[in-house]
């Protein structure tokens, strides 16, 4: 990109001529001024929707973490025969999730972690509504059952998150903008028979 910008700055100045000399200065002021203000407020619009996107990731490990750690002390509620299984499935069902989000780029290693995960999702309501079923009135249960639902449905949650992203029609959009108001900016500058330092 930075490429593109100097570009856009040095051919107008180096195959300006008298086009370029031509133009109406006002005209042109306008012209520029307009641009800029519109690159400025889709930048603007841009950073502003990747922002509330990171905070909502944020706060969604946050939420899944609490789940996970909470369902892992309600899981003394099951029978003691059941407890260290729970558990051993839970931590690795928590270690997997976490290894996928320490490395984004890695699709494949995703998409197995989502997969894996939807089993040891299984495999943990098995365990929980087998004890229940079993003792229907222990609250203890419920309230584990309750918060592995929330588990699970905070994993949906960082799934939709992950796949949201800012729009690529508007970063286009942005980026065209930005290099016309270089281009608009070199124009100035070939006008002008002066260019930045850095590319003199």
């Amino acid at each position: 990109m930075l490429v593109v910008l100097a570009l856009c700055i040095e051919v107008p100045y180096r195959l300006g001529g008298s086009l370029i000399q031509s133009v109406n200065t006002d005209a042109w002021n306008a012209v520029q001024a307009g641009i800029l203000t519109l690159a400025a407020f889709v930048l603007g619009l841009s950073f502003s929707q990747a922002s509330a996107r990171f905070d909502g990731r944020r706060a969604l490990v946050v939420k899944e973490a609490n789940a996970i750690g909470t369902t892992w002390l309600r899981a003394d509620q099951l029978p003691p025969s059941e407890i260290s299984r729970f558990r051993r499935i839970l931590t690795d069902y928590a270690a997997a999730r976490l290894h996928a989000y320490q490395t984004p780029g890695d699709r494949p290693l995703y998409q197995r972690t989502i997969e894996q995960s939807s089993k040891d999702q299984a495999a943990l309501w098995s365990i929980a509504s087998s004890a229940l079923h079993a003792n229907e009135t222990s609250l203890g249960l419920s309230l584990l059952m309750q918060r592995l639902n929330d588990t699970i449905d905070v994993s949906a949650e960082q799934l939709q998150a992950l796949k949201g992203h800012v729009p690529t029609a508007m970063v286009l959009f942005t980026l065209a903008l930005v290099t016309l108001g270089a281009l608009s900016t070199g124009v100035r500058f070939a006008r002008d028979g002066s260019r930045p330092v850095f590319l003199r």
